[in-house]
């Protein structure tokens, strides 16, 4: 089944002729960081699924307009058919992917309000991740290939590793975009890089 998940995902973003680079670099981050918060949080391979699948998706809507793209992207992924996702997970996925720049999820955003209360949570913490992951690789050029992580009291350190050449927008991205991952998690995220 997570085959066709997958594949199914992957034909969405090739319909919409999505970054295909950019996507999966930030599937990659962002999943580095789920991995390395699931087992403090108790998330699950199946949540990973979805942030992977928003990550891949989370561009699409550029496909319809530069500005808002992200909510035409929570529009896509919504209207879609997205085989083997049923529709509660299609609408977390799609709002992870909405939520991945610009405003902070909202009570009075229609599309948040109508998830229950634990898969608000989830998509808060998730959309967090994929904030990051997104920002790492703000320039498009695949730059930050892995990130080494620490939490040390209530700082989530980001350490990143093997990069091809200046990441100073990434780490301004990262600075930018922290700000939903910090609410929902509760750690103040600190990104470094040493040359």
């Amino acid at each position: 089944l997570k085959n066709v998940r997958y594949n199914s995902a992957v034909h969405l973003g090739e319909q919409t002729n999505f970054d295909k680079e950019h996507a999966f670099h930030v599937m990659k981050l962002s999943g580095r960081i789920f991995d390395f918060i699931k087992l403090k949080l108790g998330l699950t391979d199946e949540e990973r699924e979805y942030l992977e699948v928003a990550s891949l998706l989370h561009d699409i809507g550029y496909s319809i307009s530069h500005s808002d793209h992200h909510k035409h992207s929570y529009y896509l992924i919504r209207h879609s058919e997205m085989l083997g996702f049923n529709y509660k997970e299609t609408e977390i996925i799609a709002n992870i992917a909405r939520y991945h720049r610009k405003s902070h999820p909202k009570l009075k955003h229609e599309n948040f309000l109508k998830l229950d209360h634990q898969s608000q949570e989830l998509v808060k913490k998730l959309s967090g991740i994929l904030r990051i992951a997104d920002a790492l690789d703000r320039s498009h050029k695949s730059l930050v290939n892995d990130l080494e992580i620490n939490i040390n009291q209530n700082i989530f350190e980001i350490n990143l590793k093997s990069v091809n050449s200046d990441p100073s927008l990434e780490l301004w991205g990262v600075n930018v975009r922290k700000g939903l991952f910090e609410e929902s998690f509760g750690y103040e995220v600190k990104v470094k890089y040493e040359t």
